[in-house]
This record gives C-alpha cells, sequence and structure tokens, in this order.
C-alpha cells in the first residue's frame, strides 16, 4: 500500500479520516435533530407529579436537555426519569436563584430562597441529591456573600451556562448571560 514516495500511506489517511468524520458528523445531526424518543416520559407521566407542568413541558422539548438523556442506554429508564426530574428541579431552582441574585443586587439584601420543588414519585437518589444541593444553594446565600452565588450561577459546571432565562428560550440568553451581563 505504500510506495516509496509515502503518499500512497497519506492518501488512504486522508480517505479514512474523511470517512470517519462524515460518519461522525452523520452520527451527531441524527442525536441532535431534536426528535423525541418515545421512550421518553411524555408531559403527563407519574414521574412528574408535583413538579410544574410548564417546566416539565419545557425540559422535555429543550435540546440541551435531550442530549444529556440521550447518554443513558434506551433500557436505563429508572436512571433517565431520574434524569428529567433532576433537569426539571434544575430548571427551577436556578432561576429562582437568578431571582434571589438579581433581588440581592437591587437591594443588597438576599431574600430567602423558595422552598424546594420536588416530584411526588421520587425515582433512584434525584431527592436526596437535589437536597444536598439545594442546602449548598442556601448556604451560599446565607453566607451574605453575593459574590458566591454569581459564582454558582456562571460556574462552567452549573446550572447558569445552558439553563435559558426565559421560559423555553433556547436561542435567548441563559441564566449566566444574564448574570455576566448585569441585566
Amino acid at each position: 500500500m505504500r510506495n516509496s514516495s509515502g503518499k500512497g500511506s497519506k492518501a488512504v489517511s486522508v480517505v479514512l479520516f474523511a470517512v470517519v468524520a462524515m460518519g461522525a458528523l452523520g452520527t451527531m445531526a441524527a442525536s441532535n435533530s431534536g426528535a423525541v424518543d418515545q421512550s421518553w416520559p411524555t408531559a403527563e407521566s407519574p414521574i412528574f407529579n408535583g413538579l410544574p407542568r410548564d417546566v416539565v413541558t419545557e425540559v422535555l422539548a429543550n435540546p440541551r436537555a435531550q442530549d444529556n438523556v440521550r447518554i443513558l442506554p434506551a433500557d436505563a429508564t429508572v436512571q433517565r426519569d431520574a434524569l428529567w426530574q433532576g433537569m426539571v428541579i434544575n430548571f427551577v431552582q436556578c432561576r429562582q436563584l437568578l431571582a434571589i441574585y438579581q433581588t440581592w443586587q437591587e437591594t443588597d439584601n438576599a431574600p430567602e430562597l423558595p422552598p424546594l420543588v420536588l416530584p411526588s414519585l421520587q425515582g433512584s437518589s434525584v431527592v436526596k441529591d437535589a437536597t444536598i444541593i439545594d442546602g449548598f444553594y442556601r448556604s451560599e446565600v446565607a453566607s451574605g456573600d453575593i459574590a458566591k452565588l454569581r459564582a454558582d450561577l456562571t460556574n462552567e459546571s452549573g446550572c447558569g451556562p445552558w439553563i435559558p432565562a426565559n421560559p423555553g428560550d433556547v436561542a435567548g440568553p441563559t441564566i449566566a448571560d444574564v448574570v455576566t451581563s448585569g441585566n
């Protein structure tokens, strides 16, 4: 396969790279198509009882949330349900934290964090995990240091960089965008 100039192997490498790249792009396009997996719950599924239906509907339609769920195998129903529940809780709580941050900036007083919104049916460890995270956020607010909350809302691994600031507006600013822009 290799000639004395080495050009044959280079050409094969370029073609092989192109084939692999096209396959990867096709896979990415299929996974990001926004198509709803029929194994996913609907907004009326019992796993969402106790959670705000408008936020449930928003999360189910959110492309980033869908991509988060697609990483789990289709037969991992318990884990998928817990992830859906957790993302709904996260959307609610992150927007509450944004409202607290904005009020805190305007008034120099940190308002109290509303009660944690939890599902009636508690899948996996989602309630335990959400309660731990809620305790962390409450301690950040209680610290009196708004910079801590700002850091939480803009941290790359947190909720702010991917959750839309305005419900359903996936093309609009994220929570982190709002915090960093001062709006």
